[in-house]
This record gives structure tokens, sequence and C-alpha cells, in this order.
């Protein structure tokens, strides 16, 4: 074991969060169902590391890591940081990237029988142009190659040489598939899972969010904007039930409280 506290050799999902408050708001329950429907462990990174998130971590649920605001000053950071998240991890440690606002529903779907070290689970999301960077799962020793052991700060001072029409000022999926790309185990090293056209037909997704929920056939869900109100939300709740019936008076408590917090 190295310098962090994760248990040895295991999978991780690596969630990060600003102080934003849809993702404050959304990130235990996010890490929660990731910890309920899939063999992944929640690693957290946060601005905030204090209420559900530090009793998440004290039950052992999830890992959480502070980063400084200093790293999310930019809004691209954010996702970036999960990019580094190999500084925390064993060298054999597998660590999927992952937004806070994407529910996992299929639990098998996001653990392929593969000895490759990189997995693409939305590889033709861009046709090959780049990746979705927000479904990739890497061994954090490949991940550290990829990222040419460096920092998200010193990536950051790279974006900013580019020319300003630059897709990858915005996209974390256009910077870091860039350095993707460039990897010399791309793309021998990646096992490549296509999805077909945006959003798959196997993802509830925000653009049409259903009223009522069919989980057969489903592999996760996108979740509606604006997720701290209190009516988006309740669009969003009846799936938690369905994918957590036993968290479901944990949730009411949790989100109650939060909303008292925050009023």
């Amino acid at each position: 074991m190295g310098d962090n506290d994760l248990e040895a050799s295991l999978k991780y999902v690596v969630l990060a969060a600003d102080n934003h408050p849809d993702f404050q708001f959304i990130l235990p329950i996010t890490a929660v169902l990731w910890a309920e429907r899939t063999i992944y462990k929640p690693l957290v990174l946060s601005t905030y590391t204090g209420g559900e998130l530090k009793s998440l971590a004290k039950q052992g649920i999830i890992s959480l890591k502070t980063i400084g605001t200093e790293i999310t000053a930019n809004r691209l950071s954010i996702k970036l940081v999960r990019w580094y998240s190999w500084q925390w991890a064993n060298p054999d440690d597998e660590l999927f990237l992952m937004d806070a606002d994407l529910w996992p529903i299929d639990g098998e779907f996001h653990n392929p029988k593969t000895d490759k070290d990189v997995v693409l689970f939305y590889a033709d999301a861009y046709k090959g142009r780049m990746y979705s960077t927000a479904a990739v799962r890497a061994r954090a020793t490949a991940l550290k190659e990829i990222t040419k052991g460096e920092s998200v700060t010193s990536r950051m001072r790279e974006i900013a040489e580019y020319p300003e029409q630059w897709e990858g000022h915005h996209s974390d999926d256009c910077s870091q598939s860039e350095l993707l790309l460039k990897w010399p185990g791309y793309p021998s090293h990646c096992h490549m899972i296509n999805r077909g056209p945006s959003p798959p037909k196997t993802r509830i997704d925000r653009a049409d969010w259903p009223t009522k929920f069919k989980l057969d056939g489903m592999i996760d869900a996108h979740l509606p904007r604006d997720i701290a109100d209190v009516r988006v939300w309740k669009l969003i709740e009846p799936l938690f039930n369905l994918l957590a019936p036993y968290r479901i008076e944990w949730v009411k408590k949790y989100t109650r409280e939060f909303w008292k917090q925050n009023a």
C-alpha cells in the first residue's frame, strides 16, 4: 500500500464535485447507488467533506478526499481532477471515472470481463474523434501514464496555451481524449464498448425523462438538471426508490436535512 488509505487492489468509481449546490446535493446519493448496485467502492473527491459525505466515509461506504477550491476554480477542472485520482490509489486499483449525475442501473454492464488496462464504456459517442470521458475505467498505473504523471493544475496550464477556439477549453471529453489518443497503449490496451447514437437507447435520459420507470434493458440514467430543486428531485426520487429500496428512508431524511440547511 502506498501513501494512501485505500484498500489494496480494488475497483473504485471516482466522483468529484465542487461547491455547486446541485452536485453537493446529489453526490452522496449517487455514491450510495454505486455502492449498492455495483462492485465499485466510491472514491469521492470534493471541496466539502462534511455532513453526509463524512458520515458515509465513517461507515466505510465511501473513501473521501478533500480537493482545494483552487483546483475547482474553473468548471472544466472539476471534471479533469478525476483523471488524476491515481495519486490516491494503489498501482493495480481500477478507477472508473464517472459524473455525479449519472446513475448505474445494470451493475454487470459496468464490470466487463477484460484484461485491458483501459475500458471505454461509450467508445462510439464521437465516432473515434474523441471519447466520452465520463465513462472511462483505467488501471491506476495506466491513468498515471496517460496523464504523464502530472497534476490537474499542470494540465489546466497546458490547456490555457491552446488557441481560444479549441474545444478542449470547455470539454473534458476533448482535452483528456487528446492525452488518451497519445498514450502508447491506445488502442491496443483499450477495451471498447459501443452504445450507439447519443443518448443511448439503454439510458434513461434527461432529454426525455419519464414519469414511470422501466428498468429492464436499461444500463444507466442521466439525471435532469437543477437536481437540488425540490420539484426536480420529486421527478427523480421514484427512480432512486426502485434502484435502492432499502435506502428509501435514508434518502428522505438526507434530502429533508439538506433543504433545511440550505433554505
